[in-house]
C-alpha cells in the first residue's frame, strides 16, 4: 500500500513563499492551536472513527481530561458537527451531553463554543428525523439555549436551587404544570419529577438507592458480546 504525502508542518506553512499559506501558518501559531494536545500528530484514526465504528456500541468522550477550554470546545464541536453532517445516513445515535451548560451554553464565550452550541441547537430541533437523539444533563437550565430545552420531549427534574431556575423551567417546559415545577426547590435527595412521553401524566417520584456497585473499574470488555 502506498503511503500518502506527508502533511506540511506549521513551521513550513508559516515560512511558505505563498502569502495566504504564510498568513494561515502565522495565525495558527499565534493562536497556539498547533500546541493543542488533541491532534493525532501522525497517528492513524481519531475519535470520529470510533463514533462511527459499527462494532462499538458506546463511546465516552471525556472532555474534562483536556487541559484547556478551547480544546474541549473544539472536540465537542467536531463530534457534534460530524454527526450532523452525516445525518442522512440515518444511523440511530443517542447523544448524551453531561454538564451541558459547558458544552452548549446560551451565551457562548467565543467562536469555538458557539460552533458546538450551534450544532447542539440543530440536532435538538431536527435530529430526531435523522435518528439523532439528544439527552442533556445540567444543573443550570438557565445557561442552556432555550431552543435546546424547548425541543425536549421528556423531562426528568431533580432539585433546583433557585426560584429563577424554576421560573425558567416553567417557561421551557410548558407541558408541565407550573405548580409541580415550583415544588422542585423543595425536593430532597432522591426526589424528582418526570413528564413528557415517558410518563402518561407528569408525576412526582422518589429514586431508591442504587443497585450497582460503586467503583472506579472499567466495564468488562465482554459487556456488549452477543449471547449465543
Amino acid at each position: 500500500m502506498l503511503a500518502g504525502p506527508t502533511p506540511p508542518t506549521i513551521e513550513a506553512i508559516a515560512g511558505s513563499d505563498q502569502p495566504d499559506a504564510r498568513r494561515l501558518g502565522l495565525r495558527i501559531r499565534n493562536l497556539g492551536v498547533d500546541r493543542f494536545t488533541v491532534w493525532a500528530r501522525g497517528e492513524k484514526g481519531s475519535v470520529l472513527d470510533a463514533v462511527h465504528d459499527p462494532s462499538i456500541r458506546c463511546v465516552v468522550i471525556d472532555l474534562g481530561s483536556l487541559p484547556t477550554r478551547e480544546e474541549q470546545s473544539l472536540v465537542a464541536g467536531a463530534v457534534l458537527g460530524d454527526l450532523w453532517r452525516r445525518r442522512h445516513e440515518r444511523s440511530p445515535v443517542l447523544i448524551v451531553i453531561d454538564e451541558a451548560h459547558n458544552v452548549c451554553p446560551a451565551e457562548p464565550a467565543d467562536q469555538l463554543v458557539a460552533v458546538a452550541a450551534g450544532h447542539a441547537v440543530r440536532i435538538a430541533a431536527e435530529g430526531r428525523k435523522f435518528g439523532l437523539y439528544l439527552l442533556i444533563s445540567t444543573q443550570r437550565p438557565q445557561k442552556i439555549p432555550e431552543n435546546v430545552l424547548s425541543q425536549a420531549d421528556n423531562l426528568v427534574l431533580l432539585r433546583l436551587n433557585s426560584l429563577a431556575d424554576s421560573a425558567f423551567a416553567e417557561a421551557a417546559f410548558s407541558f408541565v404544570p407550573p405548580s409541580l415545577i415550583d415544588r422542585s426547590v423543595t425536593f430532597r435527595q432522591g426526589e424528582g419529577l418526570i413528564a413528557g412521553k415517558i410518563s402518561p401524566h407528569p408525576a412526582l417520584l422518589r429514586f431508591d438507592t442504587r443497585i450497582t456497585e460503586e467503583g472506579g473499574a472499567d466495564v468488562a470488555a465482554t459487556w456488549a458480546a452477543k449471547v449465543e
